[in-house]
């Protein structure tokens, strides 16, 4: 029997391609009745041809050959480029453009975005739900988290051919600072030489999604300034006057702000 990779449908039988015309059998050269060419074979059909070999003393054999179309090729799937979009939170939306997925066979080939451990994507307008197959050129909506993800296409035809994409970056960016503020002291305080005040400060984040800011102090006048074990402001003052203090926060992606 015999299979044939069809193309837009069908496949085309050539015998030609099936037999040696030199032939021989005992010495004499074989007589061979093949079948003519073909119409086009459906894809998924089986059609009988039918062959006959004549040696020089008159004897015969004949065969039948199966010959069916099939599938064997897999989709090609062409990516768009990069995608990316400013942090949210803990994750962010981003919108994916639709690769171009194309079959010979199969004209709308299922498609979808998955990590390349094969894990699925969250969906941003489905709750808990997750990126699912679709046909044709659909942008999609996915959330990721803070920095860069990894991403591909599965593409599979209704023959079960799968075909997968290399990968392609999502970036989600850090473009805003973090937030300081004082919580249970005033930045201005008054204090007898050689005390020590304590200031709590809070530092907030909109990508909460990378690591919180790191905190550091600068510290202007006599005495010195830092946080304790508990992460507690201290200035300890070592003379009369004015101290000025400057908190600094400074998230993953070097966004920093301020507060004195």
């Amino acid at each position: 029997d015999l299979a044939l990779q069809a193309t837009s449908g069908a496949a085309t039988f050539n015998p030609a391609l099936y037999y040696d015309a030199g032939s021989t059998d005992n010495g004499g050269a074989l007589a061979i009745t093949a079948p003519e060419t073909s119409p086009p074979v459906s894809l998924g059909a089986n059609v009988a041809e039918s062959w006959t070999a004549r040696d020089p003393a008159g004897n015969t054999s004949a065969a039948t050959m199966q010959i069916c179309a099939k599938d064997f090729v897999t989709p090609t799937i062409s990516l768009p480029g990069t995608a990316s979009a400013n942090c949210e939170g803990a994750t962010t939306r981003v919108v994916l453009s639709a690769p171009t997925v194309a079959d010979d066979n199969d004209p709308t080939p299922l498609w979808r975005w998955e990590y390349p451990d094969a894990g699925a994507i969250s969906d941003c307008d489905a709750g808990s739900g997750v990126l699912g197959y679709v046909t044709g050129t659909t942008s999609l909506c996915g959330k990721f988290p803070y920095g860069t993800s990894y991403i591909r296409v599965r593409a599979s035809d209704s023959f079960g051919n799968v075909a997968l994409s290399s990968n392609r970056d999502v970036v989600v960016n850090d473009t805003v600072s973090p937030v300081v503020t004082f919580v249970s002291q005033e930045p201005n305080v008054t204090a007898t030489n050689a005390a020590s005040v304590a200031t709590t400060w809070s530092v907030s984040d909109t990508c909460s999604g990378s690591s919180s800011p790191a905190l550091a102090v600068s510290h202007t006048g006599s005495g010195s300034a830092a946080f304790d074990d508990a992460g507690t402001y201290v200035v300890t003052t070592a003379a009369e006057g004015s101290h000025t203090s400057t908190v600094t926060a400074q998230d993953t992606a070097m966004q920093t702000a301020n507060a004195s």
